[in-house]
């Protein structure tokens, strides 16, 4: 459980980054295109419910969903549970084995940022022990399963190059491009193409014939039809009891549930668990700044402070989501605000927020 170089006391801060786009093109031309509906959490969750899954990859929190009570309940009636992760916590409570990952400079590999940046990295120092790097652990677990289709590449540099090779938005993002810039913009479909920076609403429209998008939803209907999610406050769901709208979400110097929980230095930016109501709200309900509060919906209730500001919009509760309870570290130390939210969604977006919610005062 201590297999991991970066982090307090080591050396080095940790980063992240997400899946550079193309992916799905690479899975297809190896595998042939998906023509079953995805695997959504909502549908992995009833087959565990159902006791109809024999395994569970858990690769992430399950903590980011609603209810998520209820969800640990259910994986605990999947027999083998494998989680991928840095530190002992609530994932690794209901896991029958823990595999340690590597931080990004114990492994090389591409990085992606928020505006489709592409960056390479390479690897700094190697990882001690038994930490696995994700590239590895995915080649190797799929080869198991089907060697047939699964590519038996060597290394993240192989796997750039069959990126470039096999789908078309990579055509011009080189291995070689990546390591002489600091980024590189994705996607690039030309061999030697300039990269798209900058919004492609240049022109004040969408560039479509009639400068406007047409929007299909076979599955839950138009969006014209759409109404306030189950359990808000203003829909038909809603229940007197519970008036104001709770949302949460990340901070400046938090993310989620999970690694900058354990970090010091992040931890001295923490206000801890605190709620955010307009000044508004907080004059209806007789509420100062810095008074204890419960925090409470249809589910259960989380002891919180109270931030007064102008930030929110009068009605609303804002609540960060990275506080878990097995942080060491007592100023991120609470219980996840998913606790208390309600199975609940949005049957277009797919979002979980704005369910019900009350503050009554301890």
């Amino acid at each position: 459980m201590t297999d991991n170089l970066i982090g307090e006391g080591k050396g080095m801060l940790t980063f992240q980054s997400g899946k550079p786009g193309g992916s799905e093109e690479l899975v297809d031309h190896y595998f042939g295109p998906l023509n079953t509906p995805k695997m959504n959490f909502r549908r992995v969750r009833r087959a565990m419910e159902r006791k109809t899954l024999d395994i569970l990859f858990l690769n992430s929190s399950y903590r980011r969903y609603p209810d998520a009570q209820g969800v640990r309940k259910a994986i605990q009636n999947v027999p083998f549970v494998v989680h991928m992760g840095f530190f002992p916590d609530e994932e690794t409570e209901v896991s029958t084995l823990f595999v340690p990952a590597t931080f990004g400079p114990e492994s090389e590999g591409v990085g992606y940022g928020n505006e489709n940046q592409l960056a390479w990295r390479e690897k700094i120092v190697q990882a001690p022990g038994s930490c696995v790097p994700g590239w590895q652990f995915y080649r190797d677990v799929a080869l198991a399963v089907d060697p047939k289709h699964m590519p038996n590449f060597r290394d993240p540099a192989e796997l750039c190059h069959m990126l470039q090779r096999y789908v078309p938005s990579w055509k011009g993002i080189t291995l070689e491009r990546l390591r002489s810039s600091s980024t590189v913009t994705w996607p690039v479909f030309e061999e030697g193409g300039a990269e798209r920076k900058g919004t492609v609403f240049t022109e004040g429209r969408l560039l479509t014939p009639t400068g406007k998008m047409q929007v299909v939803d076979r599955v839950f209907g138009g969006i014209g039809t759409w109404d306030y999610p189950k359990g808000h406050p203003l829909g038909k769901t809603g229940k007197k009891d519970f008036p104001l709208v709770l949302t949460q979400g990340k901070q400046l110097w938090h993310w989620q549930q999970t690694l900058t929980n354990f970090a010091t230095s992040m931890a001295q930016f923490s206000k801890g668990r605190f709620v955010q109501i307009n000044p508004v709200t907080a004059a209806k309900l007789g509420l100062r700044q810095r008074d204890r509060v419960m925090l409470e919906t249809q589910v259960g209730g989380i002891e919180c402070w109270v931030d007064i500001t102008d930030g929110v919009l009068p009605g609303a509760v804002f609540t960060p989501a990275n506080c878990c309870r097995t942080t060491p570290l007592k100023e991120n130390r609470s219980p996840s605000i998913c606790d208390i939210l309600p199975n609940y969604w949005d049957r277009i977006s797919a979002q979980h927020n704005c369910t019900g919610c009350r503050l009554r005062k301890l």
